[in-house]
């Protein structure tokens, strides 16, 4: 008889949590009359102004799967398959701050 076991890294609901993430971002416009009628748009956005680079995102992690596969006196009685290459990596990034300048037309 085969049986499959997936072992866990940690008990049901009590997985690593990832840190708080608190975004602020700022804009700065400033408007410029064109002759009479025309506008220009003078634009600076700052985007994750108080934040360092959080990981917001994460790949789940275990510890493979072992496999028993016939008797225990048997010449094979066990596999074991290692964890993916991608277990505990980083997936996602919150950027630390970004600048954007923008200039925009009204005519």
């Amino acid at each position: 008889a085969d049986r499959a076991q997936t072992n866990l890294t940690h008990k049901y609901n009590d997985a690593e949590r990832l840190g708080s993430v608190i975004v602020v971002n700022f804009k700065l416009e400033k408007v410029l009359k064109l002759g009479t009628g025309g506008r220009m748009y003078l634009s600076v956005d700052m985007f994750n102004a108080f934040n360092t680079q959080i990981v917001t995102r994460r790949y789940n992690r275990n510890l493979g799967t072992f496999r028993q596969a016939g008797e225990i006196g048997s010449e094979t009685p066990f596999s074991y398959s290692a964890p993916s290459a991608t277990a505990g990596v980083n997936n996602e990034l919150l950027n630390p701050l970004v600048f954007r300048l923008g200039v925009r037309f009204e005519i």
